[in-house]
C-alpha cells in the first residue's frame, strides 16, 4: 500500500507543480496577505492569504505549490483514516482515489487546499474522537473560519452530525448532547474572526452561497470545477455513497445531502463532497464485498498497488487532457498586463471589470480602485446592482456607469459591452490584448 500512496501524493505535488495556478485569486491572496502584514487592514480569509503571503516571500512560487500539495496529501490521508474505521486498508485507499477526483480542479497554486485541510479534520474528530476530545472541532472551526469564508459551514456540519447521531442512537443519547454543545461552539467560533459579528453576513456572500451571485459569477459545478464534475468517479462517489442510505444510517445521509446543496450552490465545493462521500462509500462496499473489507494481506497488497497504480494514471489522464487547455485559458482570460499598465500612469482610476476576478489584479495598486473584485462581500447591493448591469449591458447601463464614477473598464473583446461602449463617443480603447480591451472615458484626464 505504501507505494500506491507514494504515488499518489507525487501526482499531487507534480499537479501543483505543472497546472496552470489560479492567477486573479492568488494576487488577491498576497494582496489581502500583504495589507495584513503592513497594518492596513484584515479581509475574510485572512489567516490563509497572510499564509500564502508570507511562504511566497519567503520560499517563491515553489514553495506555495509545496505548501498546497501538501494540505491536500494531508487531506487525503484524513480521508483514508475515516475510511478505514469504515472498511479495509484497500477500500480506505480506493476512497482516497476516490476523494482524489473531487480535487482535480484545485490541484493547482491558489486552489484553497487549506480550507479542505480544515473540513476533513473537523470530520475526523466528530466521527474518531472519543468523548471530550470531540471538543477539538470547536478551535479547528476557529481555524477554519480565520483561514476561509467556507468556514461559516463549520457550525452547520457539527449540527447535522449531531441531528443524525439523535437518529441514529436516540433523542437521549449523550454523545447528541455532547455534539449540539460543540456545534453551540462552533458557532461562537464563527465571530471569533476579526470581522467579529459581521462574519455572520459576509461569510456566505464571500463562501458564494448566495444565489443571488449567479447574476455576477460563474458558480455551477461543471463551470468552477468542470474536469471533477463531468469525471465518471464523481458520478461513482455521489451514486456509490447514495446506496448506502439503504443502510438508515442518518448521518451519513444528512451529511451527503449537505455536500451534494453545497456542491450545487457553488462548485467549488466540490473537494467537501469527496471528503464527506468516500469514507461512506468505502463503508458501502464493505458491506456489499466484505472480502475485500479485512486488513490486507501480502497478495492483496500487490492487487492494491495495481488498483491504485492504474487509478492513479486515470486520474492522471483526465488532468492531463485538460492541462494545455487550462495553462492557454490562464493566458488568454487574465489581462494582468492592462492593469499593471493602467496603474503605471499614476493617475487614479475608478476600475470596472466585466469578467470580476480580472479585477483581484488591481489590489495591489494604490492608484487603481476596484468597482467590484472578488471580495464581492466589500460590496454593496447597489454596487451589485451596477456590476450586473453594466456587464450584462441591461436597460440604463449608461446612464448607471456615468452616475458610477467609474471612468475605465475592462472588457473581454467578445462582449456586447465591448461594441457597444467603441460606438460611444465617451469612450475610447486606451490599451487592449488578444482577449480584452481596456477603455476610458473620453472625459477623463488621460490621453
Amino acid at each position: 500500500m505504501i507505494p500506491a500512496r507514494a504515488l499518489l501524493a507525487a501526482f499531487v505535488l507534480a499537479s501543483f507543480a505543472f497546472a496552470a495556478p489560479r492567477a486573479p485569486q492568488l494576487a488577491l491572496n498576497l494582496g489581502i496577505g500583504r495589507n495584513v502584514f503592513a497594518g492596513r487592514g484584515f479581509d475574510i480569509g485572512w489567516l490563509g492569504a497572510s499564509l500564502e503571503y508570507a511562504v511566497h516571500s519567503a520560499a517563491g512560487y515553489g514553495g506555495l505549490a509545496a505548501l498546497g500539495g501538501l494540505a491536500v496529501i494531508a487531506t487525503l490521508a484524513l480521508v483514508e483514516w475515516r475510511a478505514r474505521a469504515r472498511a479495509g486498508n484497500l477500500l480506505a485507499l480506493a476512497a482516497t482515489v476516490i476523494a482524489a477526483f473531487a480535487f482535480l480542479d484545485v490541484l493547482r497554486v491558489a486552489g484553497g487546499g487549506a480550507s479542505w485541510l480544515a473540513a476533513a479534520a473537523l470530520l475526523v474528530v466528530l466521527e474518531r474522537a472519543p468523548g471530550r476530545r470531540v471538543f477539538w472541532a470547536i478551535p479547528i472551526a476557529f481555524v477554519w473560519c480565520n483561514l476561509s469564508a467556507q468556514g461559516i459551514v463549520a457550525p452547520l456540519i457539527v449540527a447535522l452530525v449531531a441531528l443524525g447521531t439523535m437518529l441514529d442512537e436516540g433523542y437521549d443519547a449523550p454523545t447528541a448532547r455532547r455534539l449540539w454543545l460543540v456545534a453551540l461552539g462552533c458557532a461562537v467560533a464563527t465571530v471569533l474572526t476579526p470581522a467579529g459579528f459581521e462574519f455572520v453576513a459576509a461569510a456566505p456572500l464571500a463562501a458564494r452561497l448566495d444565489r443571488n451571485l449567479l447574476e455576477i459569477l460563474p458558480l455551477a459545478p461543471n463551470a468552477l470545477a468542470p474536469v471533477g464534475y463531468r469525471t465518471a468517479f464523481f458520478a461513482i462517489v455521489v451514486g456509490g455513497a447514495a446506496l448506502g442510505l439503504s443502510q438508515r444510517r442518518a448521518v451519513d445521509g444528512l451529511l451527503l445531502a449537505a455536500g451534494i446543496v453545497l456542491t450545487l450552490l457553488d462548485g467549488a465545493f466540490l473537494p467537501v463532497l469527496g471528503i464527506i462521500a468516500a469514507p461512506i462509500l468505502a463503508g458501502n462496499l464493505a458491506r456489499m464485498l466484505p472480502q475485500f473489507a479485512a486488513a490486507a494481506q501480502p497478495r492483496e497488497r500487490k492487487a492494491g498497488v495495481g488498483v491504485a497504480i492504474f487509478a492513479i494514471a486515470a486520474v492522471a489522464l483526465a488532468i492531463g487532457i485538460n492541462l494545455r487547455a487550462n495553462v492557454a485559458l490562464a493566458e488568454r482570460a487574465a489581462p494582468q498586463d492592462l492593469i499593471e499598465r493602467l496603474a503605471a500612469d499614476g493617475r487614479p482610476h475608478s476600475l470596472f471589470c466585466s469578467a470580476l476576478e480580472w479585477c483581484d489584479y488591481a489590489i495591489g495598486a494604490s492608484t487603481v480602485h476596484a468597482w467590484m473584485d472578488g471580495r464581492v462581500e466589500r460590496s454593496s447591493l447597489a454596487t451589485r446592482d451596477v456590476q450586473r448591469i453594466v456587464a450584462r449591458v441591461e436597460t440604463d447601463w449608461p446612464k448607471r456607469l456615468r452616475a458610477s464614477g467609474i471612468d475605465t473598464l475592462v472588457v473581454r473583446k467578445t462582449d456586447a459591452l465591448a461594441t457597444l461602449l467603441a460606438l460611444s463617443h465617451e469612450w475610447y480603447v486606451r490599451d487592449g490584448d488578444e482577449t480584452a480591451q481596456l477603455f476610458v472615458r473620453r472625459a477623463g484626464i488621460l490621453k
